[in-house]
């Protein structure tokens, strides 16, 4: 008898224990998953925001030479269009893309990076007939761009202990010399500094 009552004891707590760790495995995969995830979309990111910024410093370098060039409907560091496949593919499977604690701050970075390439793209294909113009049209771009590093640098704080844990926090030392070589070519990143290249 006491042996059938253990028995019927200790079944359930089995039980629990065997559902808890089946739900502490899920959790595990869920954070494996979201850490390649992430690893992913901020490396496309990074690779992303040094194209753009190489392009901007050589635009913005035509521009203070006053060149005759600016003149011109081809000009400029053709850069090509950012590949946005990880992005693309995280978009694809939006139940698992929105579960990330940084989705919106990702679509906005994503957001601005676009909106940094259309303009360095117009300013390549728009004749100006001044170098004031031209030069206005830089400042105008290096402040674009200036927020999508804003965003980045925002959302690196916001969840840094996320990545500090990730890759022993490599992401999080990609990203301060990328920081700094953009700060070093473009000025002060913070908000109140969106003067262009000192």
């Amino acid at each position: 008898m006491q042996t059938i009552i253990g028995a019927a004891w200790l079944e359930p707590l089995k039980g629990k224990q065997e559902r808890a760790e089946r739900k502490r495995e899920r959790e595990e995969e869920r954070e494996d998953r979201e850490n390649r995830l992430r690893r992913g979309i901020y490396n496309e990111i990074f690779s992303i925001a040094i194209n753009l910024g190489g392009a901007i410093e050589a635009h913005y370098d035509a521009c203070s030479r006053g060149s005759a060039a600016l003149k011109s409907a081809d000009k400029g560091k053709n850069v090509g269009r950012p590949s946005f496949r990880v992005y693309a593919s995280l978009k694809d499977d939006p139940v698992s893309f929105y579960q990330l604690e940084d989705a919106i701050s990702i679509d906005s970075i994503y957001d601005s990076l676009e909106h940094t390439y259309n303009r360095i793209e117009t300013f390549r294909s728009t004749p100006f007939d001044t170098a004031d113009k031209a030069r206005a049209y830089c400042e105008m771009t290096i402040a674009v761009f200036k927020i999508a590093l804003l965003n980045i640098d925002e959302t690196l704080n916001q969840l840094k202990a996320i990545f500090q844990d990730l890759n022993n926090g490599q992401l999080l030392r990609d990203w301060a010399d990328i920081r700094q070589k953009a700060a070093d070519t473009l000025g002060a990143l913070d908000e109140s500094h969106f003067s262009p290249m000192t």
